[in-house]
Order: structure tokens, then C-alpha cells, then sequence
């Protein structure tokens, strides 16, 4: 009976559930599935010394060659079917050269959505669930420039400013969600639409076997893949002993770039990221920085678009402005402002409209936020 890689790899990855490195290490040694299949086909010495793990595979590529699945293996199959699940092996030609360079690779990536190219660059964003207004506001923003760039912009679907990511990468381009569950549930479930769009105009990920249920151990796990696929992480808005931390350790650890947006030290949400930039983390003002930083990456090869990289000039003129210095965290007033600026209000309200133009603010019912 011919082979079909797609159900095999799914089959084998499900049962090595709790020890997928011994299936990660055996694909790796035989450099690909069929590889290993065709070792699991021969002698047992063949494969390696008799392990439980190693009669496990077997039985399962004996139950698939003679029709004989178990009923949970059957709807797994029909399950990956049914959602046009794309199941990707390690050694495949669509599993993404980013990931082969990480110390722990997964041996299997379940794919859906309309996006395919895993290998496109792309520039992972990430930061705090319970995430301020402002910092929801530079995630979207600042996603949707990258997106405009011709990024694939990647996070983890997460409340906050995972959220604001993938929703602002969509107004302006594409992007990749990796999941911390099974690719056949969506958590948390008010993010059900937003999946939905992703579906449509990017993709999910995940390195878990179908039916997984989100753990606390499957979210840090996650945070290294979202690190590993990107040249470099942003991050948003990361409190002390953040889950976020663990994305920017796992950059750092991958040799990869990594930004932080620099918040106030009275800005509880920030003093995370504060710290990062206190250990050599660069600082991220804007799409600037990042663009910037990247075009010289020899992965790009001058893939990133142009017009964006036009508008740095202005926005380093107007980043001058000392008036910058007297927005807060919040919203600020333009009361507020008259009185620590000093500036008549015709004065203040024209510099106010040349800040605003430069993308460096955003006028609210309530006032200012600067971005």
C-alpha cells in the first residue's frame, strides 16, 4: 500500500504524544520522513536498538499499511480533512528553514489557511494580554507597517496585543498565528472571527497533535516557535515576570533580533521591556527601526518594499519636538498640554497637527495619545 506522508506523520506524532523529541530526533537523523519510514519498514536494527517508542511507530505504520486504524486514528485522518489541515514533517520541502536552526525543532507543523509559504520573512510582535489602549494602538499600528513593508507579521492569537497584531497586519498585508493547542480549536473562543480572517488572508500554526487542549505548559513551549520562524520579536508592552519575557529569551537564545518599545518606568505594563533594554535589547521608536535593521539581513535579499522607508526623514524631524516629552502613558489633555508646554494654544494646536501627520500621536475624544 502507497504511503501518504500527511496521514503517516500525523499518526506517528500523535502517538509519540509526551515524547515527540524521540520522533523529532529520528527525523532529524534520517534527515525526513520517508527516511525514516522505510527504517521502520526494514530490520529493526535498521531504525535503531529496540525501543518502546520505536514498536509503537510500528504498530502504527502496521495498522495504516493493512487498514486497521484505531477508531481515535480514524478521525484524527478524517478530522485533517475534514478542516484541510496541511501536515507538514521536519525534512519536507514546506517546513520553514528558520525553524531547522532552533536547538528543538518540532517534528511536525499542522497547517491551516490560505497562506502556504512559511519561509516568507517575517517579523514577530508580541506583548501583554491585559495590554493598555495605547499599547493596543501601536500593536495594530505598527503591525500594519510591517504588513505594508511585505512582513509577514506572526504572533501567538493571545487577548491583548497579540490580537492588535494580527488585526492591524491584516488591514495592510498577511498574517501567521501559532497556536498553543491542537489546529483544530481556536483559544480563547471570542477570538473565533479573528481566527476566521486569519484563515482567509494568512495562516495558523501549531507544533501539537490534534485535539490538544491549551496548557500551561503548551504557551511557553509555543513562545520559542514564534521567536524561532521570525528574522526578529517586538516587543510591545511586557510586564516584570511576563509570559512575553519568555518569547524575548527565546529570541535572544535563537539569534534573533529583538526590539522593545520603551514605556515609563511608572508604567507598570513597560518595566519588562525597560529591563530587556537595560540588558542590550534595541529600542523600537517605530516601523523605522525595525525596517531599518532588517533590510541588511541577506535573508531579504531587498524583498522589503520602499515606500515606507521614505517617510523616516520626516518622522525624525518631528520626533525632535520637545512637546513629545509632555504626553503620559494615557490619554493627554490638550489642557494638560498648554500648561506644561507653555505654548499659546494656536502654536501648540499647529505643532499638534504636524505630530499627528508624522504619525507620532493620535487625537482621541479625550485628547492625545502618543504612539
Amino acid at each position: 500500500m502507497n504511503l501518504c506522508e500527511t496521514d503517516v506523520a500525523a499518526l506517528l506524532h500523535s502517538s509519540s504524544f509526551g515524547d515527540e523529541r524521540f520522533l523529532a530526533n529520528q527525523l532529524i537523523a534520517y534527515q525526513n520522513l520517508s527516511g525514516y519510514v522505510e527504517a521502520l519498514r526494514g530490520d529493526a536494527s535498521e531504525a535503531a536498538t529496540a525501543d518502546t517508542q520505536l514498536d509503537e511507530h510500528r504498530a502504527v505504520l502496521d495498522r495504516y499499511s493493512s487498514g486497521s486504524l484505531l477508531p481515535s486514528e480514524t478521525v484524527q485522518l478524517e478530522t485533517l480533512r475534514r478542516l484541510g489541515i496541511r501536515v507538514i514533517p521536519f525534512g519536507d520541502a514546506g517546513y520553514p528553514t528558520l525553524l531547522c536552526e532552533i536547538p528543538d525543532p518540532p517534528p511536525v507543523l499542522y497547517h491551516r489557511g490560505a497562506w502556504q509559504d512559511l519561509n516568507t520573512p517575517q517579523v514577530a510582535m508580541v506583548g501583554a494580554r491585559q495590554a493598555s489602549t495605547q499599547a493596543r494602538t501601536i500593536a495594530h499600528e505598527l503591525a500594519a507597517r510591517m504588513a505594508s513593508a511585505g512582513l509577514l507579521v506572526t504572533s501567538g492569537l493571545a487577548l491583548g496585543v497579540d490580537s492588535c497584531a494580527h488585526e492591524g497586519a491584516l488591514t495592510q498585508g498577511h498574517t501567521i498565528s501559532v497556536l498553543a493547542h491542537g489546529i483544530d480549536q481556536i483559544y480563547p473562543r471570542r477570538h473565533q472571527a479573528l481566527a476566521q480572517k486569519i484563515l482567509e488572508r494568512g495562516c495558523l500554526i501549531s507544533e501539537q497533535p490534534l485535539f490538544t487542549r491549551p496548557n500551561k505548559s503548551t504557551f511557553p513551549k509555543r513562545n520559542r516557535l514564534i521567536s524561532g520562524l521570525s528574522l526578529g520579536v517586538i516587543i510591545v508592552e511586557a510586564a516584570q515576570l511576563s509570559g512575553t519575557l519568555v518569547t524575548a529569551r527565546h529570541a535572544l537564545e535563537q539569534n534573533r533580533e529583538l526590539w522593545v518599545l520603551p514605556w515609563s518606568v511608572f508604567h507598570h505594563q513597560g518595566r519588562g521591556g525597560l529591563e530587556l533594554l537595560s540588558q542590550g535589547a534595541q529600542v523600537c521608536l517605530g516601523p523605522e527601526d525595525v525596517l531599518r535593521q532588517l533590510a541588511s539581513n541577506p535573508l531579504l535579499q531587498g524583498a522589503l518594499r520602499s515606500e515606507l522607508k521614505v517617510t523616516a526623514k520626516d518622522k525624525i524631524r518631528v520626533e525632535a519636538s520637545p512637546l513629545l516629552l509632555s504626553f503620559n502613558d494615557g490619554v493627554t489633555t490638550l489642557d494638560s498640554l498648554i500648561s506644561s508646554s507653555r505654548l499659546s494654544r494656536q502654536a501648540l494646536q499647529a505643532e499638534l497637527v504636524e505630530l499627528e501627520l508624522g504619525g507620532l500621536i493620535r487625537k482621541t475624544p479625550r485628547g492625545y495619545i502618543r504612539l
